[in-house]
């Protein structure tokens, strides 16, 4: 997923089908990303407390609307014209 400004802002990587790698970059205020590495459907031992389990990668990212990345009104295509 991309922001407005064309910044990668999550990005999930498979091979053969699995999860391999999750990364998440927040951009506000101060720049801060995680990258989160799964090898036969378990964390890798490196991965970060803010990394979340295979299981919870497979059921989806679940993002609070506060934390959405901001789109300018006249942008959004939630909203109706």
């Amino acid at each position: 997923m991309w922001d407005e400004l064309g910044r990668r802002v999550f990005v999930l990587r498979f091979a053969k089908g699995l999860l391999q790698e999750y990364s998440q970059t927040d951009y506000s205020d101060k720049v801060t990303s995680i990258v989160c590495q799964y090898r036969s459907g378990q964390p890798l031992a490196t991965n970060s407390a803010d990394c979340g389990t295979y299981e919870d990668m497979k059921r989806g990212l679940n993002i609070a609307a506060d934390e959405e990345p901001p789109v300018p009104k006249e942008k959004d295509l939630r909203r109706k014209k």
